[in-house]
């Protein structure tokens, strides 16, 4: 049985044996003895003990003690000190031939590693790193990332790529591995007196690119200047944003809850969802705290979240990270449970509320040639010679119809009526389904998830959507039409037209390709996609990874502009 003392070399703690321990205090001793004139001797004995401490490391893999003949191993690696004697002091020319051979032999058997240079850095040290690396001039390497960058901006997925995988080489024992030579004694001397400086002279190429690569390496300084101010003003707005929507998710969530909880029962709660029987369910109130929970720890987060980022610090805790995680499984679980518990019984209640009897309501108003709709089921407007208004579902849903004209505009809205008004919780009936006949129609804005069928009406149209409305216009024999699609609406139009004018927006879509359209203008942007038949010229603009698909190829083009869009040809 050995004694073992515990030592701290290189920043690292290790058990080493006694025995050991004697051989290797010696040996640094002497290190420290020899280069005591060094002006130096303190960064090279330091870095000395960091490369003796990585070399203990990678024997220890297994094992837990540093051994004597481990100690052996490592000060023959990094050179005796009477070698460095023999070495430094020797004035024959075989002392001084022997040493230089046996460093050639080293520096071609010494084996190298791939890191980041700390120097000639222009942005990370990756193309230096890379260059030292593979024993080439830097100014090939940086070349060959600027030609990846012309293939689709490759050069710059690789270099973050490299960027993130690369250590940066930042004491002189990795200066040494990453170009290959040898780290021993000898070798950190003259690293650190001559700061690891290139071993080749600066090729003819070099010198000749050193005017462009100076005036790109002051760019270069001057961007990542203006990144270090940018990046952390970028992070402040954005968890201000973060911050405030948080607590607006907060302050929703938590008044949806305060109904649902206290006011389920009350007169002045409105809803097409049998809320007032769910709440006779046992599960029904575990299932809304437990909900509220699941959504209110993510929004919690997302508020620590943007405070970190707005006061540049984490304020995370491992304690409250581990009991905001647990609570919010446990919520979730619990909350999926009250679910399947209320599923049958939300079905059937629902189920009950279907098979209530439908009424039909007639409305009297005239003389209106535009019609706009709000969170209605579904409306079929017709073309005739008389002015008709029909509604037909549950008598709840027509007590809350709003049929009002005014200034030429037929307003079609669900405004719970005098006696109904309150807190409207999924107030919209599907079975709500209207009928309208009019002479003409020039104008149809719809809104809310609204649904529309329009057939057979001539002469000029402008249709606008938003918040998901659908429509679909078919029997069309239009001059010019006007379309404004936004928020994921969607329109379908069959027919002809003299004229169509389209703008697109937030994933919305147009479905023209059985419109006959003489001259068309469309602008696509947001992700929005439109299919056309062009007849005779076409003006496109296509953004932001929309599209325009063209049925036909139309005479003339006066305008096609692409951005980050694009036009297909079908």
């Amino acid at each position: 049985m050995k004694k073992t003392l515990s030592i701290t070399i290189g920043g690292l703690v290790y058990n080493i044996e006694e025995d050991a321990y004697q051989v290797l205090d010696v040996y640094l001793s002497g290190i420290r003895a020899h280069f005591t004139a060094d002006e130096n001797v303190d960064e090279l004995v330091a870095d000395i003990e960091s490369s003796i401490s990585e070399k203990f490391a990678e024997k220890l893999q297994k094992r837990t003690v540093v051994g004597l003949e481990d100690v052996q191993e490592v000060i023959a690696i990094m050179g005796k000190v009477e070698e460095i004697d023999d070495s430094a002091t020797s004035g024959t020319e075989q002392k001084a031939e022997e040493p230089k051979q046996e460093q050639t032999k080293a520096e071609e058997t010494a084996p190298k590693r791939l890191y980041r240079s700390t120097e000639d850095v222009v942005i990370a040290g990756v193309c230096s790193g890379i260059a030292a690396y593979a024993n080439v001039d830097v100014v090939f390497v940086r070349i060959a990332f600027g030609l990846l960058t012309l293939l689709n901006g490759l050069g710059i997925l690789l270099y973050i790529v490299f960027w993130a995988c690369m250590p940066k080489a930042e004491t002189p024992a990795q200066k040494l591995t990453m170009r290959g030579r040898p780290v021993n004694v000898n070798e950190l001397q003259e690293a650190i007196k001559e700061k690891v400086a290139p071993t080749t002279a600066p090729s003819t190429f070099s010198q000749i690119m050193s005017g462009p690569k100076t005036i790109i390496e002051f760019i270069a300084k001057g961007i990542r200047s203006v990144i270090r101010f940018i990046v952390p003003a970028v992070a402040i707005v954005a968890g201000f944003f973060i911050t405030v929507g948080a607590f607006m998710a907060i302050a929703a969530m938590t008044v949806f809850a305060g109904v649902l909880l206290f006011n389920v029962t009350s007169t002045n709660l409105i809803s097409d969802l049998p809320l007032r029987e769910l709440a006779g369910n046992p599960f029904y109130y575990t299932g809304v705290v437990t909900g509220y929970l699941a959504g209110l720890i993510p929004a919690i987060i997302g508020v620590l979240a943007g405070l970190s980022l707005v006061l540049r610090r984490n304020v995370f805790t491992l304690a409250a990270s581990a009991i905001m995680g647990g609570l919010w499984i446990m919520a979730l679980t619990v909350w999926v449970v009250c679910l399947v518990q209320l599923s049958p019984w939300m079905n059937e209640k629902i189920q009950a509320l279907e098979n209530v009897p439908l009424v039909t309501k007639r409305f009297e108003q005239k003389d209106f040639q535009r019609i706009s709709l709000d969170s209605i089921g579904h409306l079929t407007v017709k073309q005739g010679d008389a002015y008709s208004i029909e509604f037909s579902g549950s008598q709840q849903s027509i007590d809350r119809l709003s049929v009002l004209t005014t200034s030429g505009t037929l307003d079609v809205s669900m405004t719970p009526a005098e006696e109904h008004k309150g807190w409207c919780i999924a107030c919209r009936d599907q079975r709500l389904q209207g009928v309208i006949t009019m002479p003409r129609l020039d104008s149809y804005k719809g809104s809310d998830i609204s649904r529309a069928e329009i057939e057979g009406f001539e002469g000029d149209l402008n249709v606008t959507l938003n918040d998901v409305a659908r429509i679909e216009a078919t029997s069309m024999k239009l001059g010019a039409l006007s379309v404004t699609l936004n928020d994921v609406s969607r329109a379908t139009f069959e027919g002809e037209a003299v004229q169509l004018n389209a703008t697109l927006s937030d994933t919305s879509r147009l479905d023209a390709e059985q419109l006959k359209a003489n001259d068309v203008q469309v602008t696509t942007k947001d992700v929005s996609r439109a299919i056309l038949w062009p007849l005779q010229s076409l003006a496109a603009t296509s953004t932001a990874q929309s599209s325009i698909v063209l049925m036909n190829l139309p005479v003339t083009s006066t305008m096609v502009e692409v951005g980050n869009g694009q036009i297909i040809l079908e």
